[in-house]
């Protein structure tokens, strides 16, 4: 978690946003949670029906991190204002894995 939130710290020092990718609900709470410990800007998905109003809040200024479940963020989604991607943890779907890191470089 230290070197995630190091590495989401030099994304936001460069001005850049990022989407942080996680398979489990759990894992995307803690991250959460350290993003707050730091003062990090972020808004967690949380289910399909608030993806609009999620998204939205992302692309405002203040917010620098995206935490999405990739089984339920991943498809269908492509956003531009995110320059960095990270994986929590490997995926056993290596299509879901593709999908996730092809939607930064469209």
């Amino acid at each position: 978690m230290d070197r995630l939130v190091a590495d989401i710290l030099d994304v936001v020092d460069l001005g850049e946003k990022s989407i942080v990718f996680s398979q489990w609900d759990d894992m995307l709470t803690i991250v959460e949670k350290a993003l707050s410990w730091n003062n990090i800007g972020h808004i967690k998905v949380k289910g399909i029906r608030n993806m609009g109003k999620h998204i939205k809040q992302f692309r405002m200024e203040h917010c620098s991190v995206l935490l999405l479940n990739v089984k339920n963020g991943a498809e269908g989604l492509t956003l531009i204002e995110a320059t960095h991607v990270f994986m929590i943890e490997p995926l056993l779907n290596c299509g879901l894995d593709m999908q996730a890191i092809n939607r930064i470089h469209r």
